[in-house]
């Protein structure tokens, strides 16, 4: 657990890093794992394409694989592996993902949690406010994330902002409930942060650069991709909900997309047709239209009026 914004406190609730070209023995080394730790980690074998062993202690991973280039290393924490963790090194998970940049070390995912134990949140009204916008997207909810799933069942109200297949999935949902506190004895509203792919080792990059306010990135993430809103508002302009405006603090927005290091130029364009439209291009090439003829030409010439200026600026380097 890292203390934040306010004194808000963050856990890292779920880890995944990876480096090639580096043995078992030197991960351990990496990772300052304890030595009466070491050989608590069991060899096994990966139930994994991607890995041939695995080297497991109490919810952490070491995965292993040989390739003709060399080697494939990635360490995997649970909730519980990033609890252990703590106990079995000598340094805390904030002091690994400095490390791992360092080192050049990759995140695949990572997981952010924060507590919510002084009754600021109302977890009924983000649920009705979540229903509301499943229902019609003008209601009071500002999303980057266009997949909303709010759920009352026997174990609690869970809201899901973000599908569970992409890059970025927020997850709020009553913690009491969960741990079967009943009679509403304990207020424990947990808000959860899960982060895949360039966005997680851009978030590790983040949180390697500031060590000493983790709640920092975690409130800029969330106000960054989700916002709850003041009712009957103009949404563009609306002031946040108090709760949720109390909850994050008002903190900056803190964006956590790249573009994977690809330069905007003709092979970066070339390489998004290729992958999302050249099937649908060839299919319709192959075509006519009710005229009899094929206007896939006079398509493209058209879209020449709505260029945006990156656009532009690239045709103009390339006359030159």
């Amino acid at each position: 657990m890292f203390i934040g914004v306010k004194d808000m406190i963050i856990i890292i609730d779920y880890l995944t890093i990876k480096q090639n070209n580096i043995s078992v023995l030197d991960t351990l080394e990496f990772l300052q794992i304890k030595t009466e730790y070491r050989d608590k980690f069991i060899k096994y074998c990966a139930n994994m394409s991607t890995y041939e062993y695995s080297y497991r202690y109490d919810n952490i991973s070491i995965n292993y694989k040989d390739t003709d280039t060399g080697n494939r290393v990635s360490v995997n924490m649970s909730g519980q592996g990033c609890r252990t963790f703590t106990d079995i090194s000598h340094i805390n998970l904030l002091t690994l993902l400095k490390h791992a940049v360092n080192d050049s070390w990759t995140c695949s995912r990572i997981d952010l949690a924060c507590d919510e134990k002084e009754k600021i949140l109302n977890i009924k009204q983000l649920l009705k406010i979540s229903q509301d916008f499943v229902n019609d997207k003008k209601q009071q909810v500002r999303s980057k994330l266009q997949y909303c799933d709010p759920r009352n069942t026997t174990k609690g109200i869970t809201i899901y902002y973000g599908s569970p297949k992409s890059n970025i999935l927020i997850r709020i949902y009553d913690k009491a409930r969960e741990r079967r506190y009943e009679n509403n004895i304990l207020h424990w509203i947990r808000c959860e942060i899960q982060i895949r792919d360039t966005n997680a080792n851009q978030t590790m990059i983040l949180l390697s650069e500031n060590q000493t306010n983790s709640g920092l990135v975690f409130s800029g993430i969330l106000n960054n991709y989700l916002q709850f809103l003041k009712k009957n508002t103009d949404k563009q302009n609306a002031d946040l909900l108090p709760q949720w405006k109390k909850f994050i603090q008002n903190t900056n927005k803190v964006k956590i997309y790249t573009d994977k290091g690809r330069q905007y130029n003709a092979d970066y364009i070339r390489h998004n047709i290729c992958k999302m439209y050249s099937t649908t291009l060839y299919t319709y090439s192959q075509l006519k239209d009710s005229n009899g003829k094929n206007s896939l030409n006079n398509i493209i010439l058209s879209a020449k009026t709505k260029l945006n200026q990156k656009q532009k600026n690239l045709i103009a380097q390339q006359k030159k």
